[in-house]
């Protein structure tokens, strides 16, 4: 490849070919070229990774069309930019043929997808949609389950919590009434201050910081809500463990287990949020120190373990996520 100006203070370097994914590169840049600086201090060493494509599917929301037909829509999340016009490829050739698909550009690394065309019938059926990261340069593919709700039917399809906005979204199969009035209809675990608005078959609750932040809710939508066309929530909807949990980077293990089967394919795995890489640190505890160590600890913890025993290993893990504000799943 080689170097060029971006501007008047930086320097990029345009690559000939592809680079590899999820490769680890070394470069030296020698800034005594360009500044005066004593030569043994101008050369700059530093590594940096081109991550692997990968994307993540949101949960596909339902919307009512008209009484006869219906469509979905949900976000498509990408680790690096992708052409929006692309993403539609990623479906299968029969869906696309079948219903109208359009994609629509949120920013360079986030796509809505709209699915339209779906029929309803007198009974629900299930369609797989089916999204082939083959068409953006990913491996893996993906499967959601889309309900094309009876045309006569009125339920809740589902919900969703956006915790940045503090709201829950819940969806039904039919168009909501716009002008009844909820109160007495909502009912929550505890003290909840919660101001809602409905748009077309979408129900929004507002909560308010003060009442709710760290305690989960549950929330009981009460029979007799309606539709437009006068139909009534035959059932009470109960949605459970609502809550809005701060964002901030954690890291866990999957599981609790402590023992590692002798096995070369043997792996650890581990849970990450809010984070683009993780240290790990590898400590080597030798048998003689054995008995001090479990003095002041069990198998699962490793309280002043540097006293018994020897660091082995440092190294930064990068971790790769279409969307880092959700739980991924890492091995190591």
């Amino acid at each position: 490849g080689h170097p060029f100006w971006i501007d008047k203070n930086t320097v990029g370097f345009q690559f000939d070919e592809q680079p590899k994914k999820n490769q680890m590169y070394e470069a030296k840049f020698d800034v005594s070229q360009l500044v005066e600086i004593p030569s043994e201090n101008g050369l700059l060493e530093f590594n940096f990774l081109i991550m692997k494509q990968d994307f993540n599917v949101s949960e596909p929301k339902f919307h009512v069309g008209d009484e006869a037909n219906c469509f979905y829509t949900m976000e498509l999340s990408f680790v690096n930019a992708v052409d929006f016009n692309s993403v539609v490829e990623m479906i299968d050739k029969d869906f696309r043929e079948k219903y109208s698909c359009k994609s629509r550009a949120v920013s360079d690394k986030v796509v809505e997808v709209t699915i339209e065309g779906f029929e309803r019938k007198s009974s629900e059926y299930d369609l797989n949609l089916t999204f082939n990261g083959k068409a953006i340069g990913s491996e893996r593919t993906e499967t959601k389950k889309l309900t094309v709700y009876a045309s006569d039917d009125f339920k809740v399809t589902g919900y969703d919590v956006d915790a940045s906005s503090k709201m829950l979204n819940v969806n039904f199969s039919k168009t909501l009434k716009s002008s009844q009035n909820l109160n007495g209809y909502l009912q929550f675990s505890n003290d909840a201050g919660v101001i809602y608005s409905i748009s077309d078959n979408n129900l929004t609750l507002m909560f308010d910081k003060e009442h709710y932040f760290y305690e989960p809710l549950e929330i009981t939508l009460l029979n007799g809500i309606q539709s437009c066309d006068g139909d009534r929530l035959e059932t009470p909807y109960k949605i459970k463990d609502v809550s809005f949990e701060e964002l901030v980077p954690k890291v866990r293990w999957t599981s609790d287990g402590v023992i590692v089967p002798k096995n070369d394919s043997a792996k650890i795995y581990f849970d990450a949020i809010c984070l683009k890489s993780v240290i790990l640190r590898v400590v080597k505890l030798y048998d003689d120190n054995m008995l001090p160590f479990l003095q002041d600890n069990t198998l699962e913890s490793t309280y002043d373990v540097r006293r018994v025993g020897r660091l082995v290993k440092k190294i930064r893990i990068p971790l790769e996520s279409a969307d880092y504000s959700k739980w991924r799943t890492s091995s190591l």
